[in-house]
């Protein structure tokens, strides 16, 4: 593994880009030691505004007890909004039928009503080791529903950077029957190739594209996902 080493680091901060910036969220592997001494993701919610789109991180690594002030701070972010887009990205899928599953943490009770009040349009999540993304969808099980291009949240999980990549959903650990039904009718692309996103938006559209690497794929590369959501 990297990042064990102080050279690594500075290393990797002279090659990093100040502009445009480079925005983290905590895995459930950076924990402690170098990752908190070089303050890699300081905060359990940060934003900023990239043209028409507010990106606002949330980490899904803190202890329950943080979990309250991290929720009103998620509040303060979705309240301070300045673009017509909003992207949440968190590392934990809040939907998933990738190995983790869905709501690992059981704070989906907590994130989907925040998700749906303020109108989020994409939440980006990684942790499972493959690519899927959903329906633009509201509600907690069982009213959870698709909705149309204009209403709903589409949840991505992309797990592309994977050393080993899960090709066949369905087998999560957090399985039940209830989540199985709810992703069986929302999920609407699944796949196990090493990948990586492009996102681009205008005031009226945001559109995502889910391409496959040239190398470490058995179909070699090109893109295997795209949509688009209008204002």
């Amino acid at each position: 593994k990297r990042g064990h080493r102080h050279h690594e680091w500075e290393r990797f901060l002279q090659q990093t880009r100040v502009w445009p910036p480079m925005f983290t969220v905590r895995g459930n592997h950076d924990r402690g030691g170098l990752y908190q001494h070089y303050m890699a993701s300081p905060f359990p919610v940060s934003a900023f505004t990239w043209g028409p789109v507010n990106v606002i991180g949330f980490d899904t690594e803190i202890h329950d007890t943080e979990l309250q002030p991290a929720l009103n701070a998620l509040v303060q972010a979705l309240e301070s909004r300045i673009a017509p887009w909003t992207v949440l990205v968190l590392h934990r899928p809040i939907w998933s039928r990738g190995t983790h599953g869905s709501d690992e943490r059981g704070w989906n009770r907590h994130l989907v009503p925040l998700i749906d009040r303020y109108g989020v349009d994409l939440v980006l999540a990684g942790h499972d080791h493959n690519y899927e993304r959903t329906c633009p969808m509201k509600g907690l099980p069982p009213a959870t529903r698709c909705m149309s291009e204009r209403g709903g949240a589409v949840y991505v999980v992309t797990g592309g950077a994977a050393t080993f990549v899960n090709p066949f959903p369905g087998f999560s650990r957090h399985s039940n029957l209830v989540t199985d039904k709810l992703m069986e009718s929302t999920s609407q692309v699944f796949s196990g190739s090493h990948h990586y996103l492009k996102i681009s938006a205008t005031g009226q559209t945001l559109r995502l594209q889910a391409v496959r690497t040239r190398v470490g794929n058995v179909f070699g590369g090109g893109t295997m996902d795209e949509f688009q959501l209008k204002k």
